[in-house]
């Protein structure tokens, strides 16, 4: 038996205190006597810290049946059942809790006043992006295709936040808006989540707002969608009624047009916008996708086929753009990051999904893009067929390799030598550490760089 991770603890406390918050609503009903001694049964576990999980991570034992009873009662209360349910979810989400937590700000606060190196230069390195003079150029249409203490800082951040907000209506542009739509919108979403707390901002319902509005409608995890339609009107327009069925018939092939990162990014946004608008239904939405969905975003399709290397017998995880090139390959590894430390900090452990595959996969590219060999199985999907792993960028420095190595070295305690050893490779190219996704020279990322947010070191790095 193990210990659960504390964010799920976390989430049981708070499930704890959204029913405690309105259960004298619900004492007219005849099933609340038994709601009741559960939850006070509930809350003597969470006393006695009895929270344990299975070898899947999965809790067990007498909290696990506690809260299915829970839920079987509350179901016969009607509407203020409905009531209760909806404060337990709403509670039950971590704030802040996407890609950073209370405990990692105090973690930081902590490194940078006792100047703790390489957090120290990170953090110096982010400073030199900050202007507090900045003006937002906010505008409605985005089109694509075709702090540390300082309150200055906080405002400026908070004025950009309310001017997109207060503006924006729409992304155009190509097929390329739905990679706008999934990158830009987890990213927003987490600079919104971290400065929810913020003591000169009250306009996070207005971001809430708006990437519902906006960006919510555009997720394209289910890419099946966006290519079957296009495919369809073209149908329409030149070929007889009947050809639509033929093309529904022929839907799961069109899952495999699209690549990893098209999945993952709106996968990660539709998270992000729903830990920030209290959202479970779209938080469920988007890791029941990862888990169990037929595109490239599902965690068995981006990481499709493991290899076992040589002397060590680790397995090593070949991604699905392996073939194509290293810049889209290491991408789609930031974005398996971003997902499962959303989640994680949520109490959802994706990093342990299908034993660590996203460690295996990690492994893999980052072996290669430190200069070593390893095995490739020919990858065939619509856009053809790959016989050998691409070299093409290969070796770019990405800063995208700390959140993995934190967690897996620092907190799992597993053998994550590849991912650190491309960590170290992009410090030292830093000086001491990566500068950013947008620091223009060092980054190798196939699109701009500020696909990838980077400055992880002053954000995940643990003191070895």
């Amino acid at each position: 038996m193990k210990a659960l991770n504390s964010s799920f603890v976390r989430k049981l406390e708070r499930i704890f205190a959204g029913f405690e918050a309105v259960k004298e609503k619900a004492k007219e009903f005849e099933p609340f006597d038994r709601v009741n001694e559960v939850m006070n049964l509930i809350g003597e576990h969470l006393d006695a810290n009895a929270v344990v999980a299975n070898e899947d991570m999965e809790p067990v034992g007498g909290i696990f049946e506690a809260m299915e009873e829970l839920e079987k009662h509350v179901a016969d209360m009607g509407e203020t059942g409905i009531l209760l349910n909806a404060a337990a979810l709403a509670a039950a989400i971590t704030h802040p809790g996407l890609l950073h937590t209370e405990e990692d700000f105090t973690r930081i606060r902590s490194f940078i006043s006792t100047e703790t190196e390489p957090q120290l230069t990170g953090r110096t390195k982010l400073a030199t992006h900050a202007d507090a003079s900045y003006t937002p150029s906010a505008t409605e249409t985005i089109c694509r295709g075709t702090g540390h203490g300082e309150t200055d800082n906080g405002d400026a951040a908070a004025a950009i936040l309310d001017a997109w907000s207060g503006t924006l209506v729409t992304v155009s542009g190509s097929s390329d808006r739905f990679l706008a739509s999934g990158l830009y919108g987890y990213q927003m979403a987490n600079a919104a989540e971290m400065l929810r707390g913020y003591d000169g901002w009250d306009g996070v319902d207005k971001v809430v707002e708006m990437l519902e509005g906006v960006f919510l409608p555009m997720k394209w995890i289910f890419s099946r969608i966006i290519m079957g339609l296009g495919l369809i009107i073209i149908g329409l327009m030149f070929v007889p009624y009947p050809s639509i069925i033929l093309l529904l018939l022929l839907d799961v092939e069109l899952i495999v047009y699209v690549y990893v990162q098209w999945d993952l990014c709106n996968i990660a946004s539709l998270h992000a916008i729903g830990v920030l608008g209290d959202n479970q239904t779209a938080i469920d939405q988007a890791i029941t996708y990862f888990k169990e969905g037929e595109g490239m975003g599902a965690l068995n399709n981006a990481i499709w086929t493991l290899h076992e290397e040589e002397h060590s017998g680790k397995p090593l995880g070949q991604g699905q753009e392996a073939g194509r090139d290293q810049g889209h390959s290491v991408l789609d590894f930031s974005l398996l990051g971003v997902v499962a430390q959303q989640a994680y900090n949520q109490g959802e452990d994706l990093f342990a999904l299908n034993e660590n595959l996203i460690l295996a996969g990690a492994e893999y590219v980052f072996k290669y893009n430190t200069n070593n060999s390893v095995p490739f199985t020919t990858y065939t999907n619509s856009h053809g067929t790959a016989t050998e792993i691409s070299s093409s960028g290969r070796g770019g420095i990405r800063p995208v390799a700390e959140l993995l190595y934190a967690h897996y070295h620092g907190i799992k305690g597993l053998n994550a030598s590849w991912i650190g050893a491309y960590r170290d490779l992009v410090v030292e190219a830093g000086d001491g550490a990566e500068g950013g996704g947008g620091v223009v020279g060092i980054m190798a990322l196939p699109v701009g760089g500020m696909i990838s947010l980077g400055l992880e070191l002053r954000c995940f790095g643990w003191s070895e």
